[in-house]
């Protein structure tokens, strides 16, 4: 981890910008937390926080990707939320500030813009408006976060495959940056597991994909052979 210096006052606006949609608050409340935003450079398999630590800082994804998962008693991790662009990684358990309830990761070389929670909390508790949009934001979250959870504990390695590129298509739209490497992580299955799983969808018309590309070609029977029942972008 480090400080970046060379990122300009109009791209934090424009990020927090983004942020403010994905918590739906106005831009007008987040303004004054511009001047106290420090950028952060995080490397590939980076720890930005972990499970049970206090939230000191919020984070947002101002480059990159970031997963947010927990992680099982036999060390299998099952994958909440994957952050990216304006998102959140840690809305909740900085409002709430009760320890973290997953870790977050740096699936890539990400760039998160850090807030410290006490500069933070008393600018979205000041007014009605910006807090009534952090608490539909928090419920938002823990919704997708248990129900992916939940799904996830026996499923079979296919479906969990499914799962992930169903949320990651609700996310991202049909075309995934993803490698088959990426999706085994997120999934919690075996790399050589995962590509056999991808190659049975990619003969059955549902996907197409490369090494580092996965489109998907037929979102209704994905949908079907998934358990989410609607596209959710997941929050955190």
């Amino acid at each position: 981890m480090s400080v970046i210096k060379d990122i300009s006052l109009e791209d934090k606006i424009q990020t927090i910008k983004q942020f403010s949609q994905f918590m739906q608050i106005d831009y007008e409340y987040l303004e004054p937390l511009v001047s106290v935003t420090v950028p952060f450079e995080f490397m590939r398999g980076d720890l930005i926080f972990r499970e049970h630590d206090a939230p000191k800082f919020l984070y947002i994804v101002h480059k990159g990707r970031v997963k947010c998962f927990k992680q099982s008693g036999t060390g299998r991790n099952f994958v909440a939320y994957v952050g990216s662009y304006g998102g959140s990684l840690n809305g909740t358990a900085v409002f709430s500030g009760l320890p973290h309830f997953l870790t977050a990761q740096a699936i890539e070389t990400a760039t998160l813009l850090r807030i410290k929670r006490e500069d933070y909390v008393p600018v979205v508790t000041r007014d009605r408006k910006p807090l009534m949009g952090i608490i539909l934001s928090m419920e938002q979250a823990l919704r997708s976060s248990y129900d992916r959870l939940i799904d996830a504990v026996g499923e079979r390695a296919s479906q969990r495959v499914c799962d992930v590129l169903y949320m990651l298509q609700g996310k991202f739209g049909p075309e995934l940056q993803f490698s088959g490497e990426e999706i085994a992580e997120l999934s919690g299955t075996t790399t050589e597991t995962t590509i056999r799983i991808l190659s049975t969808l990619k003969r059955q018309k549902i996907i197409d994909s490369d090494r580092r590309r996965i489109r998907i070609l037929n979102d209704l029977e994905l949908k079907n052979m998934s358990h989410f029942p609607e596209h959710s972008p997941g929050r955190a």
